[in-house]
């Protein structure tokens, strides 16, 4: 976990190994796939759609699009036009859908695919072998705004990780949910009354409070409350 966070990512990065183990506590997930080949389409949703907490819609392409934002995207990429097209087509995702997580499954898990997914800001770049309790167990991970990358791939994404800018402040990257939760905790609300003002359950706050103290790196909930209280006070 350690090497993972010294590449100035402003999210945490559990490894895909360590996405295993007891599914996080969060409400009904909407997930868009998103793969132009039908049978590989057909073999995804099947994989996902016995899970109840997961609302699964499956398109061939970005015509097809919704107007709907998806909590989580999840791109099938069969390499068409290489690593930098895969780098657009998230970019694309993420300017139509800022506040979803976008994974990718792809056969090509190289660096440079890699790397491109993680300055992306893509949530996983995942191997198209992965099997479907842990798929689902990263789909989770990526609504509650963690990254999920292979600690083995790390020192060979170096040269490409170099070009990550540092965030000067993590809480600007923050999903609007988080931004909510962020919000109440800062004024001292339990996670019953928070739960209560989002109309959310307090185990799916708990979930939420969790990622951000990951994403924040501090230790705490008042440390949460202090941190956004500085950056009011800077900005007046």
């Amino acid at each position: 976990m350690e090497e993972a966070g010294s590449h100035r990512s402003d999210t945490a990065v559990p490894s895909v190994d360590q996405a295993s183990g007891p599914a996080p506590a969060v409400g009904r997930i909407s997930v868009l796939l998103m793969d132009p080949k039908p049978f590989s389409r057909a073999c995804l949703s099947a994989a996902l759609c016995d899970s109840a907490q997961l609302a699964l819609t499956a398109i061939g392409s970005l015509d097809e699009l919704s107007a709907d934002q998806p909590d989580v995207v999840l791109l099938r990429w069969h390499g068409s036009g290489g690593a930098q097209k895969l780098r657009l087509v998230l970019g694309e995702l993420r300017e139509r859908w800022p506040g979803a997580g976008r994974l990718v499954i792809s056969d090509a898990n190289d660096a440079d695919l890699v790397a491109q997914c993680f300055l992306a800001r893509a949530s996983a770049c995942l191997p198209v072998d992965i099997d479907p309790d842990t798929l689902r167990r990263v789909i989770l991970l990526s609504r509650l705004g963690f990254l999920t990358y292979s600690l083995d791939l790390m020192p060979e994404m170096e040269p490409y990780l170099a070009e990550t800018p540092p965030s000067s402040d993590p809480s600007l990257h923050l999903t609007p949910r988080q931004r909510q939760v962020h919000a109440l905790v800062a004024q001292g609300r339990s996670n019953r009354a928070i739960a209560a003002a989002l109309g959310i359950s307090e185990s799916t706050v708990k979930a939420y409070v969790r990622a951000l103290l990951t994403r924040l790196g501090v230790a705490n909930r008042t440390q949460i409350a202090v941190g956004l209280l500085a950056r009011r006070g800077e900005d007046e």
